[in-house]
């Protein structure tokens, strides 16, 4: 793997975010000590007592460890390939075969919004179903994170949270071969139910994946310390090629998946509903296998050490960790203001992705465009793996020898581009909503060319955003906050989810999504106006 070019410690600004080039792990994160009251960065024996004594990082500075996470995160790629586009289709196409036309009993139209199917107690538009079911399912999402929040940093097991999770992952994903018809009201309800579990052990495995990048960046930082004769890309630097790689390498696997989805619809004279489903248990046997091969080769981190309040249950256990966490982060606030703005970000991203994905089928034609579909996802993937290269490939070239602010600065410049570009594509879908408009994605090339700029651009933001997240958290509890960061996107997510549902429900529109999510795009840029960057690193003592 290329390295991004380093950002030059030549100044204070630099000196607590700079490392070597080696990599080490079996430690506690709780063992990375902040930089508090550090006489002198280039005082070596000083500096690598903040390091804890005695306690080797090499294995997470090692080109080994690193690679292992990278396969781990390939891993991943083909089922959340999966999850995002095909299994959604999957049930938007059996909910259109088992529904039909408002105040009819006939079969629904393969173009056209004019379709409901049986929810409950009452009967949904098909394409509002997916998006009812994800506000239900995330709510359940909610609960996992705030319990794995809370227990997670105190766990010697860390890596088998993420193993079991990227394994279930896979195993979720099998059996939906075998569900092939579309004509049972029972098909719908267990890949329903299957869907509902892949996204709960997804954020699982998420919240872990995302807490070793400040393992990393604090691994990179304590070789420094150890060896001030060493000069290499500091943490930051080290942060940002942790974070591009295994956003890519997860893109890579889905890909993959994705090529084999388009392989087997295009050799098919007649492509089904069950390409997909083949598509998705083939991933599902990989990520399993892969998930598995990995188990071992992954170095475990001590946990912290437990130590419950007096009169605390277990059950109250992860109420008073969310209590602490919030009170914690009020004193970060910079931090508690990026992971807001990163969290209304999240939920106006996901939410586009899900309608725009089943917009394209709806609109294009349910059964007549799955091959293009297959071809238009893999498109999709290929635009996701070469955001982040871009972006990173321009920062690091555009910053080579600049001070820490003037990096800082680039992110957040980067970050208002690639958020106009998200606002201005959900507003350009908002033209749509008028049915006699001949734009706002009522057009093939709309679909194209609008995925490219979206996918592109905000593969890009998520990669700043676990950079720069990281960077202002205090160390030791990386688990906690990234858990508190995905935990308070699946608490707000469900509800605009379901007010998006509903509308689209209510409506009968498919566009009218695009009018709240413009709403919530303009939000987020202007809560990101209000964060200073170096003020909340500064605070986390990882700038002096």
């Amino acid at each position: 793997m290329t390295e991004s070019t380093p950002l030059k410690a030549n100044d204070a600004s630099c000196s607590s975010l700079s490392g070597s080039n080696r990599l080490t792990v079996d430690t506690s994160i709780e063992d990375i000590e902040p930089l508090q009251n550090e006489p002198n960065p280039q005082n070596t024996s000083d500096g690598a007592a903040h390091c804890h004594e005695g306690v080797a990082l090499s294995d997470w500075d090692s080109t080994k460890t690193y690679l292992v996470w990278l396969l781990i995160c390939f891993s991943t790629g083909p089922c959340a390939a999966m999850m995002r586009s095909y299994v959604p289709a999957v049930i938007q196409t059996t909910a259109h075969a088992l529904g039909h036309p408002k105040d009819s009993s006939g079969p629904c139209l393969p173009k056209g919004d004019d379709c409901y199917v049986n929810f409950g107690w009452g009967s949904v538009q098909y394409t509002s179903y997916s998006l009812y079911l994800k506000a239900i399912y995330t709510s359940v999402e909610g609960l996992i994170a705030i319990v794995l929040m809370a227990f997670a940093d105190y766990s010697n097991n860390r890596k088998w949270l993420m193993i079991a999770a990227t394994t279930s992952y896979g195993i979720f994903s099998i059996p939906f071969y075998w569900l092939s018809d579309d004509q049972k009201f029972r098909t719908l309800v267990l890949q329903s139910v299957l869907y509902c579990l892949m996204l709960c052990v997804s954020t699982v495995y998420q919240i872990t994946e995302s807490s070793y990048i400040p393992v990393f960046m604090n691994a990179r930082h304590c070789s420094l310390l150890q060896d001030n004769k060493r000069k290499g890309s500091g943490g930051m630097s080290r942060g940002v090629n942790v974070s591009t790689w295994g956003l890519v390498v997860g893109n890579i696997g889905g890909i993959i998946a994705s090529l084999v989805g388009v392989i087997i619809t295009q050799t098919t004279a007649d492509p089904t509903n069950k390409d997909f489903l083949l598509a998705v248990t083939i991933a599902g046997v990989v990520t399993t296998t892969i998930s598995l091969i990995c188990a071992n080769l992954v170095p475990n981190l001590k946990g912290k050490e437990f130590k419950n309040e007096v009169g605390t249950t277990m059950v109250l256990m992860p109420i008073m960790r969310f209590k602490a966490i919030f009170l914690d982060l009020l004193e970060y606030r910079e931090a508690l203001k990026f992971c807001g703005a990163w969290v209304l970000w999240n939920v106006a991203y996901s939410n586009f992705l899900s309608v725009f994905g089943l917009l394209f089928r709806s609109t294009i034609g349910i059964g007549s465009s799955d091959a293009e579909f297959t071809v238009w996802q893999f498109f999709n993937l290929l635009v996701a793996c070469l955001g982040p290269l871009g972006w990173m490939t321009f920062y690091s070239r555009f910053t080579n020898d600049k001070s820490c602010s003037f990096s800082i600065g680039v992110m957040k410049k980067s970050l208002y581009c690639m958020l106009a570009a998200g606002t201005f594509i959900n507003f350009w879908g908002c033209l749509g909503v008028k049915h006699n408009s001949t734009i706002g994605f009522k057009s093939r090339w709309e679909f194209w060319l609008f995925q490219a700029l979206i996918v592109g651009s905000s593969s890009g933001i998520r990669t700043i955003n676990r950079v720069v997240y990281s960077a202002m958290l205090p160390s030791g509890t990386e688990n906690q906050y990234f858990g508190f960061e995905i935990m308070l996107g699946l608490c707000t997510g469900w509800c605009e989810t379901l007010v998006v549902a509903l509308l689209q429900d209510k409506t009968g529109n498919s566009r009218i999504p695009f009018i709240p999510n413009t709403l919530l795009y303009m939000a987020v840029v202007l809560l990101l106006y209000t964060v200073d960057l170096e003020k909340g690193m500064k605070k986390a003592e990882k700038w002096n």
